[in-house]
């Protein structure tokens, strides 16, 4: 009887524990992961009441994120010029900083940090583009490259020079705040293996693949903003580069989720 007892207890302590280590198991806060979501009416219109005291071009507005998106007129009759980019970016990007998601646009330099892709797919300054006479797409991109002392992702505004309609274009936004995990829930070895699982289950094509060359701890924290049912989603990622397959995997440091993957092919 004592035995059955004492194997009963066992049991019980056994469970106990395991229970325990599933509640200890971490789990992302609530506050992960940050999302800028659709604006309500209300919020809305706030945002176009302040959008409209300083807004002074009727095809200029606000989109439901309550980021500016439109044109404004430019006159192109005789072609691309240096000056006419760098008023009219310098204007929208003085101006509607706010609705771009720029917090600190005096700190931005329209010729050295606005690039362009020339039609052989190398990009260079604004400034360089017009200093060499190069042929490129007529559009002009402002990228974010950080956030909250993280690298960011994928984020850049654009502005498009239409010559036939006479019109620079605006796409595009920044973000200005995040969340930031206080710590890894998946670590650089988890990420390494959940990019390798998904490269050889989806990708097949690409293997075998080599990782001799593959340093974990190395691995970059990225943010990427993310798009969901919910809105944007900035997701902190591992940065999991196998190069020797030209192949590139951002693993969410909370929840293991593949946020994004690229194959570099001749990119690089």
């Amino acid at each position: 009887m004592k035995n059955v007892l004492k194997g009963l207890l066992l049991l019980l302590i056994i469970t106990q524990g395991c229970n325990k280590s599933e509640v200890d198991e971490l789990t992302p806060s609530p506050e992960y992961p940050f999302v800028y979501s659709k604006l309500n009416q209300e919020e809305l219109a706030t945002e176009i009441q302040d959008f409209n005291a300083i807004n002074s071009v009727e095809s200029l507005t606000l989109n439901e994120f309550g980021i500016l998106s439109g044109y404004i007129p430019v006159d192109l009759s005789n072609g691309l010029d240096s000056s006419t980019v760098k008023n009219s970016i310098s204007f929208i990007v003085n101006t509607y900083a706010h609705f771009l998601g720029i917090s600190n646009p005096e700190n931005i330099n329209i010729g050295t940090d606005f690039s362009i892709r020339l039609t052989g797919g190398v990009n260079v300054t604004l400034s360089d583009f017009f200093q060499n006479g190069e042929n490129a797409y007529p559009s002009f991109s402002l990228s974010q490259t950080n956030l909250e002392e993280r690298d960011i992702e994928q984020t850049q505004i654009s502005f498009y020079f239409s010559t036939e309609n006479n019109q620079m274009v605006i796409s595009g936004r920044w973000f200005p705040e995040t969340f930031v995990p206080s710590t890894e829930i998946k670590n650089q070895e988890d990420a390494l293996n959940i990019a390798v699982q998904n490269i050889n289950e989806n990708h097949s094509e690409i293997t075998p693949l080599n990782l001799s060359n593959v340093e974990k701890e190395n691995f970059r924290k990225v943010f990427y903003p993310f798009q969901s049912e919910l809105g944007i989603e900035m997701r902190e990622c591992w940065e999991v580069i196998i190069w020797d397959n030209t192949v590139k995997t951002l693993v969410d440091t909370q929840t293991g989720e593949i946020i994004y993957y690229l194959e570099y092919g001749d990119m690089i």
